[in-house]
């Protein structure tokens, strides 16, 4: 039978100015969020319980260490961050 693991993404896009010490390129960023995810969360929360807390922290955590694990292996083969140049050392993609 099949996965019941549902993944959403969103792409964000705007015009920024480079960073000095990289005009010519443009700015690839990539962030997890565990809120959509199941797993009693909502359910400690209405409850009150001290659990919610902890969950959240965990949450956060997890947050954290799957988005530096994929920023390390995807972000660099991701794009050509020279391709998100749009007028050299003024302005660049940030997505």
């Amino acid at each position: 039978p099949g996965s019941t693991t549902d993944v959403v993404c969103s792409v964000k896009a705007d015009l920024v100015h480079p960073s000095p010490s990289k005009p010519n390129q443009g700015i690839l960023e990539l962030n997890v969020d565990l809120s959509l995810c199941g797993g009693g969360g909502t359910l400690e929360a209405s409850a009150g319980g001290g659990g919610a807390q902890k969950r959240r922290r965990q949450q956060r955590e997890e947050e954290s260490q799957i988005t530096s694990l994929l920023q390390r292996l995807i972000l660099p083969h991701a794009v050509n961050h020279e391709s998100l140049v749009v007028w050299p050392g003024k302005y660049v993609w940030r997505l």
